[in-house]
Order: C-alpha cells, then structure tokens, then sequence
C-alpha cells in the first residue's frame, strides 16, 4: 500500500510540473489503496477485540497465517470493490463514503476494547495472572493510541473529500482551473500521506514509543544539552493518573535542602526510582482492588446472615405448622370417634324400631280378627249389619300414635367431642316435637324397607331406594 501510494505521488508531482493527465490504472489503485487502508483500520481493531475477549491465553499464540490471509482476503475485497466503479463519476464518492465509515467503525471498535478491558480490570484486578494483567494493560493503552490515530486520519480523510468536492464546485458550476488543481492537489496529498501521518499518529500517541524516542534522544544529545536539561519523567495509570518523577524529585531536594540536611552520596538513578515508583503504583492498585474485594465480601457475608436468619423463621414456622397438624389431628379422631357413637346409636334405634313395627304390626292383626269375629256374632244374633271401615274402627289418633311413640333416647348433648363444636346442638335438645297430625301427613311408606320418608323425597334416606309415585305422569297425546 505504501509502494503504490509512493508511485501516486511521483505521478502526482509529474503531473503537476508538466500538467499532464494522471494514468486511469493509478487512479484506480488510489482509490483502492485509500480503502483498503480502511479496511485495514477495521483488521487492526477487529484483532484488538480479539486480545480483548481471549486476553488470557493470546500473549501465547500465533496468528501470522491468519493474518496473512485476511490481508490478502481485504486485498481482493478492495479490487473487487472499487476497480469496477473508479471510472465512473459516482466512484470518488463511494470511496470517500466507505472510507469514512470504515473509519467510523474502527473508532468505535477502540471505544469497546477500551471499556471492556478496564471494567474487567476493574473487576478481577486483585485476582488476575501476571501476563493477564500484562495483558489487558497493553489492550488498554494501544486501544487509546489507536483511538487517538484513527481519530486523526478521518479528520486528515475529510479534509481531503472536502477539497475534492470543492474541486469538484470550481469544475462544474465556477469554472476555476487554478482553484480547481489547488484542490486537487490538496486530495491527493492527503491521500498519498496517509501512511506517514499514521506513523506520525501512532508514535505521538503511543506513550511507550514517545518515552523511548526520549530516552534515546537523551543519550544522544546529553553532552550538549547539559545536566539540566533531562527528560521530564511521569508514570500514567491506565486510569489517566499522572505521577511527574522529576518535579516530585525536584520538590524532595528543596525541602531537604531548607531543611539544612547534607547528602553526602549520589541521588538514586532516575530509572530506578521510576521503576520503584512505579511498583508502588500496582502496589497501591493491588491495595484498593484488594479493599473493593474486602467490602463484597461483607456485602456477601450479610446477606449470609440474612438467608440463614430467614431460614430459621422457615425451621420455626415449619415447627408451628407441624404442631397444629398434630393438634387438628387429634380433634379429627375425636370427631371420627363421636360419629362412630352416632352410628351405634342409629343402628339401635333402627333395630327397636323395627321391633315395634313388627309388634304393633301383629297387635293390628289380632284386632283385625277380633273385628271379624264381632262381626260374626252380630250376623248370628240377627242384628243389621254394620259395616266398619279400619280407619272407623281404630282412631286415627290412636292408630298415628302407635308408630309416633318413640323410645327413651340417648341425649345427644351427652357426646363430649360435639357440644364444644356445634353450639347448636342444646337448643336441638330443648325443641318439643311435633304433634302426629304435623308430621305424618308430609310421611309416605318406602315400599323397600317401610320406613316413613317425606312424601316428596326422591330417595329413601335409610335403604337408598329409589321411590315410586302412585299416580305417574301421564303423556300427553297429541290429537291427531
């Protein structure tokens, strides 16, 4: 790239002295090298986050054959990019367009390697391996020297389009040749510098490269240039903390100095100090990481404390529970308890009421006999005959009160379980019962068992049986 713009720039003063035409097979390399410069920009940044997110492991690798081959892959890009389009009118402007935001990219690129890399510092520095440490510390530094370079060469990239859009003006609409080549040459000398303004770039930016240029500059012209007239030596953080060496040494003297103390020996070598300096600059480093990490460990230590608390709630609450299950169920078996007495006591009822049916169920035949019997007598002495009917013969009342006299009953106050539970149960046992004529006149006879059930019950509640109507329902025919 650099080979092709040295040609550009040979034909460019050619061109200029003679005012001869520039050659189309140079016009197009021009624009081809000016993008695959940017290309180039986004391979550089694009390795950048790539010792970014592999910084453990990429101070041992070895990516030249990959790197080879991305060159010669942004190469082919560019040819087969801009070759076809240079000759065209629109071609200085899609070079210019994808030249600023290559640009662009690359720029935002070393914005992300750059916060990456010193929030993870941030985060893991009192835990991290020398050569990771090593590591993020070189991805932070040329990531701001690259940022700085890139941001240089779109400002050198739009002078350089602004002068050929004005060229561009005095051609079409203001017909100014001087103007016009004036512009034209400033174009192609901001194209053609490129690869020197970028090496000017990086080494101003890049702190290592400037302090050895210094260094060695130093050493150099230290006999001419005196004791005096050293380099000023800082230490920078990667946080922008800046410890001036000399002038910190220069305040050290003076006050010993006004402090009427004599140094008998030689003052410690400036290199020396600056590498003592500056182990106590990662010392202090390693110190407030190492504090951040004390301070996460209360933090997490609390919030311990709280979850076991919160746990031995849980332990108590569970044990609370526990408790009132046993108690609730030791009510249950009382209740299942009371309603197993409930039960015996139904079934005797039943059982003495089935004995008095069948008792009075017999008194009713021998008086049906006896009846028979009177009436026999009667015919036989010759007296009208009289004609009664069962329902004349016994009262109603009589005959309602035989199957309503009901037996002394077990009083259901009586259960202890239930007269904690149901407060209704004494008010039960205090009602007076309802005269025969109430009740059985709402009563019907199961057919099944012949028990006495609500006339409109559906079911018997003592066999289950279903119950029948005397008068069914009869459909309704329609007329034809």
């Amino acid at each position: 790239m650099s080979l092709v713009r040295l040609c550009y720039m040979v034909m460019l003063i050619i061109r200029v002295s003679e005012g001869a035409t520039m050659p189309t097979f140079l016009r197009r390399m021009r624009g081809i090298a000016s993008y695959a410069a940017g290309l180039h920009l986004v391979l550089l940044a694009c390795e950048r986050v790539t010792a970014s997110r592999r910084s453990r492991t990429y101070e041992k690798e070895s990516n030249v054959f990959l790197i080879t081959f991305s060159i010669f892959f942004l190469w082919c890009l560019a040819v087969s990019t801009i070759y076809p389009y240079e000759t065209y009118s629109l071609g200085p402007i899609i070079v210019a367009a994808s030249q600023v935001v290559l640009y662009i990219i690359s720029i935002f690129l070393m914005v992300y390697v750059r916060r990456t890399n010193l929030n993870y510092w941030h985060l893991n520095r009192c835990s991290l391996e020398f050569s990771h440490t090593y590591q993020l510390r070189e991805n932070i530094e040329t990531s701001l020297s690259l940022f700085k370079c890139f941001v240089g060469l779109i400002v050198e990239s739009t002078i350089g389009w602004a002068s050929l859009f004005l060229a561009h003006i005095f051609r079409s609409f203001v017909e100014e040749p001087m103007l016009q080549r004036i512009f034209n040459f400033v174009f192609d000398i901001s194209l053609t510098v490129t690869p020197i303004s970028m090496n000017l770039l990086l080494f101003f930016c890049n702190r290592k490269l400037n302090t050895a240029f210094k260094r060695q500059y130093s050493r150099v012209f230290r006999k001419k240039q005196g004791a005096t007239s050293g380099v000023v030596r800082s230490l920078v953080g990667l946080e922008g903390n800046n410890l001036s060496v000399d002038i910190n040494l220069g305040i050290f003297r003076r006050l010993h100095r006004k402090a009427g103390l004599l140094f008998t020996g030689t003052f410690m070598d400036l290199d020396t100090l600056a590498s003592e300096l500056n182990g106590l600059l990662v010392a202090s480093d390693r110190l407030r990481s190492f504090q951040s990490c004390y301070n996460d460990v209360c933090i997490e230590e609390l919030m311990l404390n709280e979850v076991r608390e919160h746990l031995s709630n849980c332990r108590k609450t569970e044990e609370d529970l526990e408790n009132e299950r046993k108690s609730h169920a030791e009510e249950l078996r009382q209740i299942n308890q009371d309603i197993n007495q409930l039960e015996d006591i139904l079934k005797a009822l039943r059982s003495e009421r089935e004995a008095k049916k069948m008792k009075l169920t017999k008194q009713m035949e021998e008086l049906r006999v006896a009846m028979e019997q009177a009436n026999e007598s009667i015919r036989a002495a010759e007296i009208v005959d009289m004609y009664f009917e069962e329902s004349d013969s016994i009262p109603k009342e009589l005959f309602e009160g035989f199957f309503n006299t009901s037996p002394v009953k077990p009083s259901i106050a009586s259960l202890s379980f239930l007269g904690n539970h149901f407060p209704f149960l004494p008010a039960l046992t205090m009602t007076t019962p309802k005269t025969p004529s109430q009740d059985m006149s709402k009563m019907k006879t199961c057919e099944a068992c012949g028990a006495q059930i609500h006339r409109n019950a559906p079911t018997c509640p003592m066999c289950k049986t279903r119950s029948r109507s005397k008068n069914p329902k009869r459909s309704k025919k329609r007329d034809d």
